[in-house]
């Protein structure tokens, strides 16, 4: 009996100098400071270093889900908003914090309300669905969230603690615009085709006065996609809105709700590389590199843009070529006279863009040729590139 209980505590000795032996996990850390000591400040009185808490807890992973989601019922709203902004970030691993985010899609507070649902709309298909309606009915909001409240709540607190408080608010500005119905139809356009029941609220926004407003909205109905379908009459209807910015948002966004729209966004796309205004003819140059081959009617006005005064412009007209790819082989020999630019960026794009057009571009191998001597390493490397592509036949639909 003596025997067995000797075996029994040297037993439980080995075991437990193997438990003392095992490696602790150390605890993560964010500026220094670890998961405890964050959680801690997340209690502070100061609501400056409750906000900072609420930042950094933010990148620590599901452990710091508890003490995020107390945070969210704190009595400043700053930290409630921040707090949500932070479990957003973790995405589908901070869903246990989903019915303290749903709680606060009836808070009194816009910008509350927008972190929230934002928030719920990154933790999965559920709960995106109960993002949607919050989101929607703020597209009609008129209160202007942060923006407002922001300043007040900075000037009651020590310099010590504004400092400390700054970084957290200018994440929180990023995140929540300054009208929230811009962040609301942002927030609705990541969500994808599952926010169609918002494309009404979003259609209305197109006629609103504010420019910023009228884009946002045509973006994020072209994101939701052809569920989208209702707002075409309305989208059209912006390729003449006096903002160019808006008609190019119009032009991408009938492009993605419906094929049979792309001929309409592509001839006004084609119109704005003829704007007097160089910013417009790169932004027009840029929306149709997004259409690829799709875009093969604008060739001849992309062609004209390589003789463009702007660089800049030329240099997007001939990536925007090489995007359409052997399609665009008129604009072959106009491409080859790019090489001999003053400009490296252009020579390379230039060069680029032959390569993408494949065996089609054969008539461009001496000029290439020439550009494996060019003084610049870049510009030489993208020559032998598209000498190889060329030869072998392959474009950038046959890579």
């Amino acid at each position: 009996m003596k025997r067995c209980s000797l075996l029994l505590t040297v037993t439980l000795v080995v075991l437990c100098l193997g438990c003392k032996r095992a490696p602790r996990e150390p605890e993560p850390t964010v500026d220094g400071r670890t998961l405890t000591e964050w959680t801690s400040l997340a209690k502070d009185e100061d609501p400056a270093w409750r906000l900072e808490a609420a930042d950094a807890l933010g990148g620590m992973g599901p452990a710091a889900v508890p003490a995020l989601a107390e945070l969210l019922r704190d009595k400043e709203w700053l930290v409630r908003a921040t707090a949500a902004v932070a479990l957003g970030r973790m995405g589908p691993e901070a869903k246990a914090a989903n019915p303290a985010l749903t709680e606060l899609l009836q808070n009194k507070e816009a910008g509350v309300r927008l972190a929230a649902a934002a928030a719920l709309a990154e933790m999965g298909p559920e709960a995106r669905g109960l993002a949607i309606a919050p989101l929607t009915e703020l597209l009609r909001s008129k209160e202007s969230g942060v923006s407002l409240a922001v300043p007040d709540y900075l000037e009651g607190m020590a310099p010590k603690a504004r400092r400390v408080a700054f970084s957290t608010v200018v994440r929180l500005l990023a995140y929540n615009p300054l009208d929230v119905r811009v962040g609301a139809a942002i927030a609705l356009g990541q969500i994808g085709p599952d926010a169609k029941a918002a494309v009404p609220a979003l259609t209305e926004l197109l006629r609103e006065r504010n420019s910023d407003l009228r884009q946002t909205a045509a973006e994020e109905l072209g994101n939701i996609g052809p569920d989208a379908k209702a707002a075409l009459p309305a989208v059209t209807g912006l390729l003449r809105d006096e903002s160019f910015h808006v008609r190019v948002a119009a032009a991408e966004a009938l492009a993605s709700i419906s094929p049979e729209s792309k001929k309409t966004a592509i001839s006004a796309l084609i119109e704005s590389l003829r704007d007097e205004r160089s910013s417009f003819r790169l932004t027009a140059a840029k929306a149709l590199e997004k259409m690829g081959s799709e875009a093969r009617a604008a060739v001849p006005a992309l062609t004209n843009a390589l003789h463009d005064t702007v660089p800049w412009v030329r240099d997007a007209a001939a990536g925007t070529l090489g995007e359409i790819g052997p399609e665009a082989k008129a604009a072959i020999p106009a491409l080859a006279e790019l090489l001999r630019e003053n400009d490296s960026n252009l020579r390379m794009t230039a060069a680029e863009a032959l390569g993408k057009m494949g065996a089609e571009a054969k008539a461009a191998i001496p000029a290439l040729k020439n550009a494996l001597h060019d003084d610049v390493p870049w510009v030489r490397s993208t020559a032998a590139q598209a000498l190889k592509r060329i030869r072998e036949g392959k474009n950038h639909r046959n890579p």
